[in-house]
């Protein structure tokens, strides 16, 4: 295969490796699970290379995973991918009034496809892993929602294998994730979180803008 293509595709692939963003406790912008008995979830993220979606399940406590399965579509490859995710996480809850939650987040995310890219019979898979820290903290108002601003450094490793005619070649690189955003909890069971995912060391890296929306699976 062409190399052009080739790298053309590999950095493409590698700018939307950050639009999976870990965890689901109030050290990320979300609830605490321990009410909730568990949430499920659904998103956007936009960037320049294109735009996923996805939804997501998560259970736990203090201890807490989360089970990920979305779809990317790549504008200049022409084509989606098929994105598989598994996080994990440990919620501390630290200072005087154990009000901050400090977070050890991790990940493993796989993507299968785009498949044909360019047009040129070319397809790909791209394996994704991610650990950091995370923490955050709720603002509790007398009336409306609750804030839960946070923040987060992640660090991760991306594979991308391209597969044309019986040739494959791999190429990975590392990168880091700076995660800024505002989760809101509304009475109930809905909580809504914008967010920026701000990669660095990542060739062609660029910022994802998400939106979640979660439901837990009880009310408080």
């Amino acid at each position: 295969m062409p190399r052009t293509c080739r790298s053309g595709i590999i950095v493409i692939l590698l700018a939307l490796v950050s639009s999976s963003y870990l965890g689901a406790q109030a050290c990320i912008g979300f609830p605490s699970l321990a009410a909730s008995g568990g949430r499920i979830a659904g998103g956007l993220a936009f960037s320049d290379p294109g735009i996923s979606f996805g939804g997501s399940i998560t259970g736990g406590s203090k201890g807490f995973g989360s089970v990920e399965a979305g779809i990317t579509s790549y504008d200049e490859l022409d084509g989606t991918s098929l994105d598989l995710g598994l996080s994990v996480g440990v919620a501390n809850e630290v200072g005087s009034d154990r009000r901050v939650s400090l977070c050890p987040v991790g990940g493993v995310q796989l993507s299968l496809g785009p498949n044909d890219a360019f047009g040129l019979g070319i397809d790909a898979r791209t394996l994704g892993l991610q650990a950091g820290l995370a923490v955050g903290f709720p603002v509790v108002a007398s009336e409306g929602p609750t804030l839960l601003p946070f923040g987060g450094l992640s660090f991760g490793y991306a594979r991308v294998t391209l597969s044309a005619e019986g040739e494959s070649v791999s190429e990975g690189e590392s990168y880091g994730i700076l995660s800024l955003g505002m989760g809101l909890a509304f009475p109930g069971r809905v909580s809504v979180r914008p967010s920026l995912g701000i990669p660095f060391g990542l060739d062609g890296g660029s910022t994802v803008v998400s939106l979640v929306l979660s439901l837990a699976l009880r009310g408080n």
